[in-house]
């Protein structure tokens, strides 16, 4: 390494030497003898090699030395380190460059002795981390791969990225620019970094180091967060680029974290967020960001659009601010007049909420919202609008009680604790125009709202653990249950029996019964009574038949993988389609049919005697077939999900193959319960078969991630519902409803009272099912008319003129069957 070339600065005080223009001319190296140029080169690799070591110890320890360089004023001089160097004669430099000064230049000895001693440790310990052994010149020889840049422009762009606003060192050399560039590393490309690359560079760096330091203090890792915001503060300018100002913005925060009473004065308490500073920012950042501004524009157009053929609008705001986002609504409404004079604008009324016990609501709030209102009032009269505007200060608790009589004007009155459960009058919540006493409805309807919610009130008790209140209510809704009664009373003794078992699952097995129940015999045929017995469930069949048949109906083969045979009902329904299908079109030869059932040995549903049970079932549906005419194999295979590929199943060339994924996939475990969520996988391994339809068709409840509270409330809605709609279909005292009764009690339990692996009635609203089937790779398949009009012709024939709706979901993506409104089951087709 000692040529005699010139030395070029590499970056924190190190140089390298280089060669000069007259050498690095043409003519002079072409001069050169062979051996030169070898030796030449060896060197020139072994800078490189170097230099590469230099940089990965210069992050190291520049990032984890404690306090970095704030205690290091005077920056590092260039130092010359060679392959022959050696800790005498680092010394010998650093004497020679005025950084080893006598003490009696010193104004504090010791001091300066012990930073220079500190100096030369540091740069013993940079040039043992440059003279590593071969190994280590190895790795650094694979890892090496970058631009070609010259070392004063690779020293600048280190020099940034960890203080940018760090001094440059100056360079020995009289004339910086006698120096020719040298290369770090061989690469295509030879350009040096731009200005924008370096900029991300830092970017990156001073990013990643707040992240960083925020995983240092959540460690309380205190010296490292330290070291750390004294770089970062370097950095940070609150007037500089946006990342700059990022770094400013959260280092004040960091600091405010480690030293609240400290940093006070500039991260500010909890009242500079409610001061009239503040207020007038936040209107100031709603004017100035787009992304702010064009949501209030959206959430104008949204209640314009809701409102549009009303003549009277009435507003309540939680948020008035300086009333910006009503002044752009007057604008559109001024607007819509002027080019459409003969429609008379509405009347709007804008009443602003501000609650007294908020900290945003000060003295002057009243004052303030007042003014805010007459800018309103005297805007929307320049623009020809009839607008009011007032404010009104209510209390928590007074917009609690407001809100509870919209929500549920019935209020629950305490029953009081009679032996008869029909003793109890009704009493009103508030006066009306009539004052005669309410009818049979009005009170049952009353008290059914009263159970109701005092059945929410002891789940959200016993998620509190809050025993008392929970068993007092307990009693007095045992008093009102009757399983024999009104839909109403028929839902609160299954749900008190499932609040019952969650409290004590042990005492209550006997009635509520464990996860063995929902896999018995009795509990199957209940499952099966529901799906004949209830609309809702049956036409969710239909569809799925209908979707499957019109996915094929060019086809001359049909192979259908069934994940949930039950009595195989639903395939005798489709048989029934075909034969007619057939009797009206005799010159079409009806699809040859193939139906393989996939059992997974792993399932809880999967027992001993499944495999007969599923051939008994095949056995029912070929002779079935036989007598319609139509040609119909079956088969099970017995398979976990991860095993399914298309040779295990059978799939032959040819076919048209379909998938019936009816009230199936609830009872796959999903990623809630298992790491390795064989819901999803199941989905994934009937995507790579590439079926020509996937038919899917789930009660719509979210049984399987809410919490326990959500899970009661979801559960109590559902079933109210669908008990309410057994009412339209089967009488009272049936046999057959009390059997299906007592399952959907079972599964009021499971998905209730039951938590982690017990729980197998895992349920999902159909928005999750469209995210999942999405995200397994399928695409949605809207159900046209040939699927919705028969559909709609078997609901006439079955319950006419009663509460059962039928209605798309999802923009037609999916067809919702339920009662009065509330979905639930949708069905789907997906490919």
């Amino acid at each position: 390494m000692a040529s005699g070339f010139p030395v070029r600065e590499l970056g924190f005080g190190v140089q390298i030497p280089m060669p000069t223009r007259a050498e690095a001319g043409s003519r002079g190296l072409l001069k050169r003898s062979l051996t030169e140029m070898e030796r030449q080169q060896q060197q020139q690799q072994q800078m490189q090699m170097q230099h590469a070591h230099f940089l990965r110890s210069v992050r190291q320890r520049t990032l984890l030395a404690p306090h970095a360089s704030s205690h290091l004023s005077p920056p590092l001089l260039p130092i010359v380190l060679s392959s022959g160097s050696s800790s005498s004669s680092v010394s010998a430099n650093l004497t020679a460059s005025g950084l080893a000064q006598p003490q009696e230049h010193s104004s504090v000895p010791q001091a300066a002795g012990t930073g220079v001693e500190r100096m030369r440790d540091r740069l013993q310990e940079l040039e043992r981390r440059l003279l590593l052994d071969e190994e280590e010149e190895e790795e650094a020889e694979v890892s090496a791969s970058s631009s070609a840049v010259t070392t004063a422009e690779w020293s600048d762009a280190m020099q940034q990225i960890i203080t940018p606003h760090a001094p440059v060192p100056t360079p020995l050399s009289s004339s910086p620019t006698s120096s020719s560039s040298s290369t770090v590393s061989s690469s295509v490309s030879c350009s040096p970094p731009s200005t924008s690359t370096a900029t991300a560079a830092a970017a990156s760096s001073s990013r990643q180091m707040l992240l960083d330091t925020a995983a240092a203090i959540a460690d309380c890792n205190l010296e490292t967060a330290t070291a750390n915001l004294a770089v970062l503060n370097r950095v940070a300018n609150s007037r500089g680029d946006a990342e700059q100002r990022l770094t400013a913005m959260m280092v004040g925060a960091l600091l405010s974290r480690l030293n609240p009473a400290q940093a006070e004065s500039t991260s500010l308490p909890i009242a500079a967020l409610c001061s009239g500073e503040h207020f007038t920012a936040a209107q100031m950042l709603y004017e100035l960001s787009p992304c702010f501004k064009l949501g209030l524009v959206a959430a104008n157009l949204a209640i314009l659009e809701a409102t549009k053929d009303q003549s009277r609008i009435h507003i309540l705001d939680f948020s008035l601010g300086q009333g910006g986002q009503y002044a752009a609504l007057l604008h559109v409404l001024a607007e819509r007049h002027r080019f459409q004079p003969a429609v008379c604008p509405p009347a709007l009324r804008i009443t602003v909420v501000a609650d007294p016990s908020s900290p945003f609501t000060n003295a002057n709030s009243s004052g303030n919202l007042r003014a805010v209102g007459d800018r309103i009032e005297k805007l929307a009269e320049r623009a020809g609008l009839e607008v009011s505007a007032s404010s009104s200060a209510v209390t928590t608790a007074e917009w609690s009680d407001a809100m509870q009589q919209i929500i549920t004007p019935h209020a629950p009155v305490p029953t009081p604790l009679s032996s008869s459960p029909t003793s109890s009058s009704s009493s009103t919540v508030s006066s009306s125009v009539s004052c005669s006493p309410p009818s049979t409805s009005t009170a049952t309807a009353a008290a059914a709202s009263s159970s109701r919610q005092m059945l929410l009130d002891t789940a959200a008790a016993i998620a509190d653990c809050n025993l008392e209140t929970a068993t007092a209510n307990l009693a007095v809704l045992n008093r009102v249950a009757n399983s024999r009664g009104d839909a109403e009373q028929r839902l609160t003794a299954m749900m008190v029996g499932a609040l019952l078992s969650r409290l004590n699952p042990a005492q209550a097995e006997s009635t509520s019964l464990p996860i063995a129940a929902l896999c018995s015999g009795e509990h199957f045929t209940a499952a099966q009574m529901l799906y004949e017995l209830s609309p809702c469930f049956k036409l969710g069949l239909v569809a799925a038949n209908l979707a499957i048949l019109e996915a094929t109906k060019d086809q001359s083969r049909i192979h259908i993988l069934d994940f949930s045979l039950g009595q195989g009902g639903q395939y005798a329904a489709l048989l029934h389609v075909l034969a007619e299908r057939h009797r009206f079109q005799p010159a079409v030869c009806p699809p040859a049919l193939r139906i393989t059932v996939v059992a997974d040995p792993s399932s809880p549903f999967t027992n001993a005697n499944s495999s007969g049970n599923l051939r008994a079932v095949g056995d029912r549906i070929e002779k079935l077939a036989e007598r319609a005419g139509l040609e119909v194999r079956f088969s099970v295979v017995h398979r976990r999900a991860a095993e399914l590929d298309a040779s295990i199943l059978g799939c032959q060339p040819g076919e048209a193959l379909a998938v019936n994924l009816a009230f199936a996939l609830s009872r796959v475990p999903d990623e809630s319960v298992s790491p390795a969520n064989p819901r999803d996988e199941l989905l994934r391994r009937v995507r790579a078969l590439r079926p020509r339809v996937v038919a899917l068709v789930e009660q719509d409840i979210n049984t399987s991630t809410a919490a326990f509270a959500g899970r009661f409330a979801e559960a109590c809605a559902h079933y109210g519902a669908l008990l309410e709609s057994l009412d339209a279909t089967v009488n009272r005292d049936s046999a057959e409803r009390a059997r299906v009764e007592a399952g959907l009690a079972r599964r009021a339990v499971n998905s209730v009272a039951r938590e982690g692996m017990d729980r197998v009635e895992r349920c999902e609203v159909f928005g999750k099912w469209r995210a999942r089937m999405r995200m397994a790779g399928f695409e949605s398949v809207p159900l046209g008319r040939d699927v919705i009009e028969p559909v709609k012709a078997r609901l006439a024939c079955v319950a006419p003129d009663h509460g059962f709706t039928i209605r798309a979901e999802a923009g037609g993506h999916g067809l919702g069957f339920g009662w009065k409104g509330r979905a639930i089951t949708v069905a789907s087709a997906w490919r």
